[in-house]
């Protein structure tokens, strides 16, 4: 994946594309077609000067959006759609030509650069100019962030890549499960499942947001490997794995355990339970977490650990 910077003027909902001191105006980044990218925008409070966009005054942001078109018809379906929940916002720091400068930066990938739309667009063309608009959003879904940057250019590619032709290890999976594609798997490239088998040869994978699944992918013998589960449930292959919770799929406090709580995260034969236990010692209050591996119908018998033995390799 390429990391492209793009410092941008956002006083204005039209911002303007300018150099690292927000001194001069540039163009936007050239993007290829198929080749993902991530565009890391370094944004100014004003149109002229070193002075980022406070980063406090962007922490009501809940989530993002960021897309790339050529017209301004919200009925047709946009050529270039980010990873909008991969979205992330934080501080930088970097040393250029000797001085330290710290940005506001947002950090927005693209896995889906060969759409349909895209491809329909470029043709047999070199290149064509495409308008990006990336939106913040608070918790109530209301825009609280905005700007338009003008004049992508995306260019073709000469030689398209065969994705049928790639295999890919247990660590390419993790990584790009992490970064938000989705997987599915099959022992024949047919008849396709959600969670992995040790009898299964290929994958097709999408990336979130999008509805077509690529073709059978053969996997390599590296990923039959056990997998690893975190504390929430989340296996390796998954796109929460080791950086978001699941949602709890049951929560129960049974009479015989006084002061005990049980949630599963997981409706699977391999499932993980947490315990919290909530106890009062000489009017202090003491809340201990623990989590186990096994059966919910079990979850009054099982071994409880602290949660920082996890994660660990199972088989499921």
């Amino acid at each position: 994946m390429q990391n492209l910077i793009c410092y941008v003027a956002a006083n204005l909902p039209l911002g303007s594309v300018r150099n690292f001191d927000n001194s001069e105006a540039c163009s936007p980044p050239i993007l290829v077609r198929g080749v993902q990218v991530q565009l890391l925008f370094r944004l100014f409070a004003t149109a002229d000067g070193f002075n980022p966009i406070p980063l406090a005054s962007l922490y009501n942001v809940d989530s993002w959006s960021f897309v790339m078109d050529s017209d301004f018809d919200g009925a047709t379906s946009c050529k270039i759609v980010a990873d909008n929940e991969s979205i992330t916002l934080s501080s930088v720091t970097e040393t250029i030509g000797g001085e330290s400068y710290t940005f506001t930066q947002v950090a927005v990938p693209i896995f889906d650069m060969a759409s349909l739309q895209l491809a329909t667009a470029l043709g047999t063309r070199e290149s064509i100019n495409l308008n990006g608009e990336l939106c913040g959003y608070d918790t109530n879904g209301e825009i609280v962030f905005i700007v338009q940057i003008k004049n992508f250019t995306i260019r073709n590619r000469i030689l398209p890549p065969d994705v049928n032709s790639v295999d890919f290890s247990a660590l390419q999976i993790e990584v790009m499960t992490a970064a938000g594609v989705r997987f599915r798997y099959s022992d024949d490239g047919l008849n396709w499942h959600e969670h992995r088998q040790s009898s299964d040869r290929f994958l097709s994978l999408r990336v979130t947001g999008t509805q077509t699944w690529s073709n059978a992918i053969r996997i390599t013998k590296e990923t039959n490997m056990p997998m690893k589960m975190d504390v929430w449930g989340h296996t390796e292959l998954e796109a929460g794995y080791m950086t978001k919770p699941a949602i709890p799929f049951e929560t129960d406090a049974t009479q015989d355990d006084f002061g005990v709580t049980y949630t599963r995260y997981l409706n699977r034969a391999t499932t993980v339970v947490h315990r919290t236990t909530v106890s009062e010692v000489n009017g202090r209050q003491s809340v201990v977490n623990e989590v186990a591996y096994g059966a919910w119908s079990n979850r009054q018998n099982l071994i409880y650990e602290s949660p920082e033995n996890y994660p660990k390799v199972v088989n499921v």
